[in-house]
């Protein structure tokens, strides 16, 4: 891993269940999760039950990031005029009141039955677990949440300012990042699974599998501690290998075909149930959304030639990694792609992004067409920014 790029954006918590086997029912823990409200302006923060009960009145405000209260969160509150930061936990007990960590100017959530904390004597970072106990202790310079059983840390580094200069906390440089570490992939009992971790973005932990043989275009592989060996799928790989081997080769038959309905059913089955949309003049000049099939009744002809031309040499487009924006998929139906602060959940679902640069009438312009990976595996048509964009 390159330590410069060490992305610290919080990210969510898995769901799990209970199964009690012997009566067939299914407690998840979403059952016991207490849900954040908010004064009427918007500035202090309490949290209720899943009935509505009000189980801890409006006080916590500030870095207080968490919208949802499963075991363990990090709150900030004001009493007499002064701030207290704190972990707190559901019998009320409070903790770690000064080790509370911060990132990006909010404090971590609960993340797989993990939290975060910085030690303020050593400045090392490790994990109580949902009980309050120092699962892991305070002995990384930084690390991630907890994803699928394991967190990426750094240990040894040093903060360095961009100017190459060393962080100092009397005269602190604004922009700086983690330098001359080691990165290490860890498990939830702090046993080393890959010493030196090439880590990005780009890598989905969830698809992490120990010794697999399977050969894939879009799996990368690295030497585990105990010679053993771990694989994982590459997001952007993944996309573009499914992109051009599954869903453009589907639309091209289903356009040769016989069957009129076939390219339509092609483009659906591959989309979110509604599509949001931006760039049409006739409309209100912002992200608009509609229901996928009249969405793509009325672009049909539009979206089958722009995808077909991704396949020609001179196609002009690129690839990135994006996350949904809170502010427009804010809906119920959008609640499990985003983590337990609210934020996009990109570690899982990420959104995958074709980036088209056209030119119309002598000006420049791009088309985005974003897709969504998905629980079953897959990725869907989530969205489509464009000016050629029509509904009828």
């Amino acid at each position: 891993m390159n330590v410069s790029t060490f992305n610290l954006s919080k990210y969510t918590i898995l769901i799990t269940t209970i199964l009690f086997l012997g009566s067939l029912t299914t407690i998840g823990q979403e059952d016991n999760t207490w849900h954040a409200f908010s004064t009427k302006d918007g500035y202090k923060r309490g949290f209720k039950n899943k009935n509505g009960k009000v189980m801890i009145p409006p006080k916590f405000m500030g870095f207080t990031a968490a919208k949802k209260f499963r075991n363990i969160m990090a709150v900030m509150e004001e009493n007499d005029g002064k701030l207290s930061s704190y972990y707190l936990l559901k019998n009320e007990k409070k903790i770690g009141k000064d080790s509370v960590y911060i990132w990006d100017m909010a404090f971590d959530c609960e993340s797989e039955g993990m939290i975060r904390f910085r030690d303020s004597k050593t400045d090392k970072v490790g994990f109580f677990d949902g009980k309050g106990k120092v699962s892991i202790p305070a002995i990384y310079s930084d690390a991630l949440p907890f994803r699928n059983n394991v967190a990426v840390v750094i240990k040894d580094a040093k903060r360095t300012c961009f100017d190459g200069k060393l962080y100092q906390k009397e005269k602190p440089c604004e922009h700086w990042t983690w330098q001359n570490g080691t990165t290490l992939l860890i498990d939830k009992n702090n046993e080393v699974l890959i010493k030196g971790f090439k880590y990005n973005n780009t890598i989905d932990l969830y698809s992490m599998k120990e010794n697999d043989t399977t050969a894939l275009p879009y799996r990368l592989t690295q030497v585990g501690s105990s010679n053993n060996y771990y694989s994982f799928n590459n997001y952007k790989k993944e996309f573009e290998h499914w992109l051009f081997n599954n869903f453009i080769r589907r639309l091209k038959f289903a356009q040769q075909s016989a069957a009129i309905q076939l390219p339509r059913l092609r483009l659906l089955e591959n989309s979110m149930p509604e599509i949001y949309f931006y760039g049409m003049k006739q409309i209100t000049g912002k992200t608009e959304k509609i229901e996928a099939k009249h969405f793509i009744a009325s672009n049909l002809e539009y979206l089958i030639k722009t995808f077909l031309a991704l396949q020609k040499e001179d196609a002009d487009y690129f690839i990135s990694i994006g996350e949904l924006n809170p502010l427009i998929w804010n809906e119920p139906s959008y609640e499990k792609y985003f983590d337990d602060c609210g934020e996009p959940f990109k570690a899982k679902y990420p959104m995958l992004s074709i980036i088209i640069n056209q030119k119309k009438e002598g000006k420049n312009y791009q088309e985005h067409l974003d897709f969504l990976k998905t629980d079953d595996g897959g990725f869907k048509l989530n969205s489509v920014s464009s000016p050629n964009i029509k509904i009828k």
